[in-house]
């Protein structure tokens, strides 16, 4: 059995969806679509999530941006369409006052900026994207984020049917990865040798 709950529209107050996510007894669907909002709402509902007794499955719709990203890659496994966006950046503010409020008011987003970072790292194959949401908005179809972070699959959007494919494309890069990892892990040990088909694999 499974448990489906949604984000959509703006991310304000998620405490209803945080209480049914701590005191469920079976796994959650968590189905997202919307273009982010409150940093701290996003924030809190990811570490509810990290402390959920249940697995939790991001399930992206159309867009999945800013604070609503941070909640999808906090989840245990993240789903994505190809046509699906994942957006992230740093946190923005309005802030009215004293040049001393104004330095308070932007170390409390490096410290914003630092969890969200923490939490994008987790599963994130490619440093390089802190570059990038440092100079600004990053933009990730779903292809793009299924190759960049280690817990997000490819699939199609349900179909009138209500069957939903997985992209086997994506899959393979992935488990081509580990295969590499775990044969450079045995050659490193030098008690493997490659089959010459395994390399040809491999090299494709």
């Amino acid at each position: 059995m499974m448990m489906d709950l949604f984000i959509t529209g703006m991310v304000y107050d998620l405490s209803t969806l945080r209480e049914r996510i701590e005191n469920a007894t079976e796994n959650v669907v968590l189905h997202i679509d919307s273009p982010g909002g409150d940093a701290f709402e996003g924030l809190e509902t990811a570490h509810c999530i990290a402390n959920a007794k249940c697995k939790v499955t991001g399930r992206v719709g159309f867009l999945a941006a800013s604070a609503a990203a941070i909640i999808a890659l906090a989840c245990d496994a993240v789903e994505i369409d190809k046509n699906s966006l994942l957006m992230l950046h740093n946190c923005w503010t309005i802030s009215i006052g004293s040049k001393t409020q104004l330095r308070s008011d932007a170390d409390g987003m490096e410290a914003i900026d630092k969890v969200m970072h923490n939490i994008i790292d987790e599963h994130c194959d490619n440093g390089d994207i802190f570059d990038a949401i440092e100079k600004g908005d990053v933009y990730l179809t779903g292809d793009e984020a299924a190759a960049t972070f280690d817990h997000v699959s490819l699939v199609a959007t349900k179909r009138k049917d209500g069957m939903a494919a997985e992209a086997p494309l994506v899959n393979l890069v992935k488990e081509n990865r580990e295969l590499r990892k775990q044969v450079e892990d045995l050659r490193s040990k030098n008690v493997y040798t490659v089959p010459e088909n395994l390399q040809a694999l491999m090299e494709q």
